[in-house]
């Protein structure tokens, strides 16, 4: 029997859309929602704000930019890159209290160089 895992289609600000596979660390806690939610788990990470790589790892390293999630479903494995673990839910990044903001702005670019900061940002 094959695992099933959560995936993401996730649009660019280039307006590319591309499928990710959630890591392994959000892989069990999305269980764990939709079992307690079992009718609205897809609307979870709906428009979230999330970090994807847009390039393959060489050296551990890649280009990573926000893209927002249009969709959420359960699928059998396949090959396909993973999203980072840095989220933001669409109720917190479409505050409009700058404070509030630059605070989640920060999840989003943390552990990440320079570079990759700024493209975050």
């Amino acid at each position: 029997m094959s695992r099933k895992y959560f995936y993401v289609n996730v649009r660019l600000l280039n307006g590319r859309c591309m499928i990710y596979k959630l890591p392994r660390d959000l892989q069990y806690p999305m269980w764990q929602y939709v079992n307690e939610n079992p009718k609205k788990w897809q609307n979870l990470l709906k428009e979230a704000l999330i970090n994807v790589p847009i390039r393959p790892y060489k050296n551990n390293k890649s280009v990573i930019r926000v893209g927002i999630i249009k969709s959420v479903f359960i699928k059998k494995e396949i090959r396909v890159w993973s999203t980072r673990s840095q989220f933001l839910v669409s109720s917190n990044w479409k505050k409009k209290n700058y404070q509030e903001l630059k605070k989640y702005r920060s999840f989003l670019k943390h552990d990440f160089s320079t570079w990759n900061q700024i493209l975050i940002d």
